[in-house]
């Protein structure tokens, strides 16, 4: 036994070692036997998903190793990749978190926290509530990055508010429960003293119970109904055990996919939403498959969709970590609404406490607004903004990140103007370098050169390639699995690097299925915004996870939750959107020419009545549909071959009238080289008959002198 216990203890403390040495080995046969830039790519990535996932080596150390795997891979130059750790998304992360980090060190977001608080209440579900309609509303227009890095301290403040009160609380209910319970014991030992002698004059007429009895009962009914009396007043003044712990979890879960959701609902809330404008306009804007997304269009498919998924997240935490104050079966503490007054009104005391804004807190907050209003009118994607000043594509969101980022550092900590005043920022270097969170900033950059890994292995077109076993199947079901896809690859790289791979393939399925593009996009758009489960999915759940109150178990449990309902509410808002009726039209169209191509007649007609048409619709479709497929139906039937697409039989058609203009062409040849056949023929017959003549006239002529000599020689004769 104490060998195996010594094994157990031995692994116990060196199951991290264990995990970083076999899990290269256990994978090792991928690029052994499939010896491909794909399956290399793919043991890479395995190996920085196991370790991350079990963080049997810190996330920052795992997040260093794709410097030296991809180019000993053969994949990415070491140049090439080490271009990933300060890309522009990196750049936005660092001057977001400048500004973060100095509203922390000056306490405004203590301020914003007691604020929120004081306004929607101190009871825990309206404070998440709060906290996480203020997040999504300012990640709709700012980076997601950015709003869970401003919000990320307020979250934190509010937990400090309700423990701090709860503990000070907690206490005080101890201190009057003592008293209380000590009145009660003395109004119950005068009640006591009635019953010993009740008791006393029965013991009298028993003479075989001892004397000392009748005290012992006395004592023993004093305790009991002292302990009860002692646990009633605890149980009706303290509060209901609360993990903190737990509750702080929760809040920076709800900050951080309050920030995705709230990102998803706009055309500028995030990358994917900016990308897919880039990419319709470029490769859709005129077309069978031609759409135009602009931001009221966007807003209108995408806002119901991040309002729904809101209310769900707030409703699945509260389930999941605050159950108690959702569920109106589970007991309460009676006293919980008396408290739940008292504290709203003690923050509102505090929040006066705090007076008015000093001169750091002015500045930041100026610096606040003046960094998201830049963000927000630097671009409106249909309109230039103010950025159509300086060189197309040169300044960008991370422009103004950094350049609004570094002025804390440089700007003074008091009025300049004031008596006595000396010089000194808001915020120093050495305080910002140790707080500043280098280890989500290498995440990133892991996250992009894992990215550029799948590009350049084509490892991206070989998964994506899969999504064309889906062709010949209903809408829902191809719209559900390019959505379930879409919502899988985005936990394991970026979502923008999502969107650039899944794209251009979804093109390729609506062009073979005869389904409108915009139908596959639009939803691969949303699901790439579903991450929820992974700290290297997306950059908030890196900055929450950084916090240490958060593990990947904590990520895993909520996010599963949360990618389930999005994809069904993704799911419903495709199925019901509908385009114009330009792109209905054409959609028609693209679903007509596939019936007439490769698609059997039973699974066109299942296309067409999801369409949803009327009845007139039906009849003009089905009788411009025979008008224009007659002399094709036609051509097919005298060349008794199967039917084909539109564009093949045109150029079958096309081919076969140059066959015969080419054989019209050869024949007039032909009979022009006859003709003149003919007459050189007639000519030579003539030439002949004429020379012919010639010689018969001449032997007649001769015959004739011939014979008149003879004739004449015989008369002489």
């Amino acid at each position: 036994m104490t060998i195996i216990s010594h094994r157990i203890k031995l692994i116990k403390y060196c199951w991290r070692l264990l995990i970083i040495f076999l899990t290269p080995l256990v994978l090792l046969p991928l690029p052994l036997i499939v010896e491909t830039a794909q399956a290399r790519c793919a043991y890479i990535v395995l190996i920085l998903t196991v370790y991350w996932v079990s963080e049997a080596m810190p996330y920052a150390v795992t997040s260093i190793l794709p410097l030296s795997f991809f180019p000993l891979a053969g994949i990415i130059s070491s140049d090439n990749v080490g271009l990933n750790y300060f890309r522009e998304i990196t750049t936005l992360f660092v001057g977001s978190m400048m500004l973060a980090h100095a509203m922390e060190h000056v306490h405004l977001h203590r301020r914003l926290g007691l604020f929120v608080l004081s306004i929607v209440g101190t009871s825990i579900k309206w404070s998440m509530a709060g906290l996480m309609g203020v997040t999504a509303f300012l990640s709709m227009w700012i980076n997601n990055s950015a709003a869970t890095s401003i919000m990320i301290p307020a979250a934190i403040a509010i937990i400090d508010e309700l423990q701090n009160y709860q503990q000070e609380k907690s206490v005080i209910d101890k201190i009057v429960a003592r008293r209380q319970s000590k009145e009660i014991v003395s109004d119950e030992s005068t009640i006591s003293l009635d019953i010993t002698t009740c008791v006393e004059e029965q013991i009298k007429q028993m003479p075989t119970i001892q004397e000392n009895v009748p005290i012992e009962l006395n004592e023993q009914v004093i305790h009991d109904q002292t302990d009860r009396s002692l646990n009633t007043v605890l149980n009706s003044t303290s509060t209901n055990h609360v993990n903190y712990k737990q509750l702080k979890t929760a809040f920076l879960i709800a900050v951080a996919y309050s920030a995705a959701i709230g990102g998803l609902a706009t055309l500028v809330g995030t990358g994917p939403n900016i990308f897919v404008k880039g990419f319709t306009d470029k490769y859709y804007g005129k077309g069978s498959h031609a759409f135009d997304i602009s931001f009221t269009n966007f807003l209108l498919f995408a806002l119901p969709i991040g309002v729904i998924m809101l209310v769900i997240c707030w409703l699945w935490l509260q389930l999941l970590y605050n159950r108690k104050e959702l569920l109106p079966w589970i007991k309460v503490d009676p006293n919980s609404l008396e408290s739940q007054k008292y504290l709203k009104s003690l923050l509102k005391n505090q929040y006066k406490e705090l007076g008015s804004l000093s001169w750091q807190e002015y500045t930041i907050t100026i610096l606040f607004f003046i960094m998201v209003i830049l963000w927000v009118t630097r671009d409106f994607s249909s309109y230039p903004g103010w950025g159509i000043i300086f060189r197309e594509d040169y300044v960008t969101d991370a422009t103004v990140a950094v350049l609004i980022g570094t002025l804390p550092l440089i700007l003074p900590n008091k009025n300049p103007f004031s008596k006595q005043w000396e010089y000194q920022p808001i915020i120093h270097w050495d305080h910002l370098s140790k707080k500043f969170p280098w280890g989500v900033f290498m995440l990133q950059g892991a996250g992009l050169a894992i990215a550029e890994g799948f590009k350049e292995s084509n490892l991206s077109e070989t998964v994506a390639s899969f999504l064309h076993f889906i062709v010949g199947a209903s809408d829902i079901t191809i719209i559900f699995v390019v959505i379930v896809l879409s919502a899988i690859f985005t936990e394991f790289t970026s979502n923008l690097a999502c969107a650039t791979i899944l794209f251009p393939i979804l093109g390729s399925i609506a062009k073979t299925t005869g389904i409108h593009a915009a139908r596959l996009i639009l939803p691969s758009c949303m699901a790439v915004s579903l991450s929820f489960m992974l700290p290297i999915a997306t950059p908030p759940n890196a900055m929450i996870f950084l916090r240490g109150n958060v593990r990947i178990i904590d990520l895993v449990k909520v996010g599963l939750g949360m990618k389930l309902f999005g994809i069904v509410i993704i799911l419903i808002a495709s199925m019901k959107y509908r385009t114009s009726r330009k792109v209905r039209r054409l959609e028609k169209e693209a679903i007509l020419r596939a019936k007439d191509s490769e698609y059997t007649r039973g699974v066109s007609d299942r296309l067409l009545s999801s369409l949803n048409l009327n009845s007139d619709d039906d009849d003009k479709e089905r009788n411009r549909r025979q008008i224009s497929t007659r002399p094709i139906r036609q051509i097919q039937k005298e060349l008794d071959y199967p039917i084909e697409t539109m564009d093949q039989i045109n150029e079958r058609i096309q081919q076969e009238v140059k066959k015969r203009q080419a054989a019209a062409a050869a024949a007039v040849t032909t009979t022009t080289s006859s003709t003149s056949t003919a007459k050189s023929t007639s000519r030579n017959y003539q030439t002949r008959s004429s020379v012919d003549d010639r010689t018969n006239r001449d032997n007649t002529i001769t015959g004739k002198y011939t014979s008149n000599r003879q004739t004449n020689a015989g008369k002489s004769y």
